[in-house]
């Protein structure tokens, strides 16, 4: 008899924190562990809200499938938001206990880039300033090294930028930051420019 199984195998969040208002991007890979091609639909979901459905169209067994989604931030509350996908069964299916996949993302502030263990406080505050200052210190610590290797001094401006990157925030992509760096003031700087008029603005 040939079996029907489909599983949801994985969806991964491109970015664990996501500034409000800025997009959250996800990729959901599917698979066939079924016999035969089949053709399904899964719904995304943000806590009980469903972000968009999705229509996985003959996927041959034994295959997998990816699909990236995207999920607009404008308007929601800061928090944490849980990420379930659920792929409806197929006809005749009954193993769907992994129908189903779970992660997580949070919504904060551009530029909450620290908090107690690495989460957000929901702030933006001296702490944050001190982050990227601290990096950009060892950026330019970075390219001394690298001059007197003789090697490019490109890669300075990569490595605080690809730092900040890691905390998974949408600061690099803000458009005062864009503003200040195409005006001429190095990414770095522009960075902690719009954190110390974001501090000034918040302590006001």
């Amino acid at each position: 008899m040939l079996r029907h199984d489909i599983a949801i195998a994985n969806v991964a969040a491109y970015r664990t924190f996501v500034g409000q208002g800025f997009d959250a991007l996800f990729n959901v890979t599917v698979t066939n562990q079924g016999d035969i091609p089949e053709t399904f639909n899964f719904t995304v979901y943000a806590n009980d809200t469903a972000i968009e459905t999705h229509t996985v169209t003959y996927l041959l067994s034994g295959l997998n499938r990816s699909t990236t989604f995207t999920w607009n931030t404008t308007g929601l509350a800061y928090g944490n938001y849980t990420i379930s996908t659920v792929a409806s069964p197929v006809p005749v299916e009954t193993d769907t206990a992994d129908n189903n996949y779970t992660c997580w993302v949070i919504i904060t502030l551009v530029g909450d880039i620290t908090g107690q263990g690495g989460s957000p406080d929901w702030n933006v505050d001296m702490k944050d300033v001190s982050y990227v200052a601290r990096r950009l210190a060892r950026a330019v610590g970075l390219e001394r090294r690298r001059q007197q290797r003789r090697q490019s001094r490109h890669e300075r401006h990569q490595y605080c930028s690809q730092a900040l990157r890691r905390t998974h925030l949408d600061i690099l992509e803000h458009k005062k930051i864009r503003k200040r760096k195409k005006r001429g003031v190095a990414g770095d700087f522009a960075i902690l420019e719009f954190l110390f008029m974001k501090v000034s603005t918040l302590a006001m």
